[in-house]
């Protein structure tokens, strides 16, 4: 919606569609112990702002809310019933940074996630170094570190 240097707005669309031909949830032989829904569908709006006020804050305020609906047969040669369902979620995000000096930057970044059965809450504070000397505007949106378990 808005692109310039120190203020970003973006608004978003993400689908996600999944078809599994059987359910194979359940860790057993013959089966992966993974979800495979027969259909899940699953939609969400998410906002994003973000910038930098002067040349060495950087910040992150997002929020985002989503509807999903699944269909599940009974898992494959068990006992079990086939299920249907759905439900909303939303989050918010955000997150500041400042440069503290040419290499160092400190900063705190926070989620809330919630939807039925998943209640995450993160929040960190941290210290960051820099192997290349910045002393151009700070980068935006903030680049606050991610857990190695989490890392793509």
């Amino acid at each position: 919606v808005i692109n310039r240097d120190d203020l970003q707005w973006r608004l978003g669309v993400n689908v996600l569609h999944m078809q599994y031909d059987k359910n194979l949830e359940e860790f057993t032989l013959r089966h992966g112990g993974y979800y495979s829904p027969q259909q899940y569908l699953s939609l969400s709006l998410p906002v994003r702002v973000f910038g930098r006020w002067r040349d060495d804050w950087s910040y992150l305020i997002g929020a985002s809310v989503s509807r999903s609906q699944k269909k599940e047969d009974a898992p494959l040669g068990l006992p079990g019933q086939s299920s249907d369902g759905g439900g909303n979620g939303f989050s918010v995000e955000a997150a500041i940074e400042k440069r503290i000096a040419a290499k160092w930057y400190i900063g705190v970044a926070g989620d809330i996630q919630r939807a039925d059965f998943y209640e995450p809450n993160h929040l960190s504070l941290y210290l960051r170094y820099t192997f290349q000397n910045r002393w151009s505007p700070i980068p935006t949106p903030p680049e606050s570190p991610i857990l190695y378990g989490a890392f793509d």
